[in-house]
């Protein structure tokens, strides 16, 4: 993710550990935010996955799948993928 330091403590929705800041875009698998990862005080790019492509049984395969290959490019024009999860079944 891009990171910037920062030591205020923004409010707003919470999603898992993540303060959300501001949507950065929306595609047609959900939304990338602005985020806050508090733990470690650096600001992060997390995508939401929509809630209506979980019907999909094949597609948390597909998005993992995905995240994997994403996370293995290196390159200075590719967001890097530092971690992949699950809040409250939402990936």
């Amino acid at each position: 993710p891009f990171t910037e330091q920062t030591s205020r403590a923004p409010s707003g929705p919470r999603f898992g550990p993540f303060q959300l800041l501001r949507e950065i875009g929306r595609g047609g698998m959900g939304g990338v935010y602005e985020a806050l990862q508090p733990e470690l005080d650096r600001r992060v790019a997390l995508k939401i996955v929509s809630t209506n492509l979980l019907s999909d049984p094949s597609f948390r395969s597909r998005f993992r799948q995905e995240a994997r290959a994403v996370a293995s490019l290196h390159h200075s024009h590719i967001v890097q993928l530092y971690e992949y999860g699950e809040h409250e079944g939402i990936p």
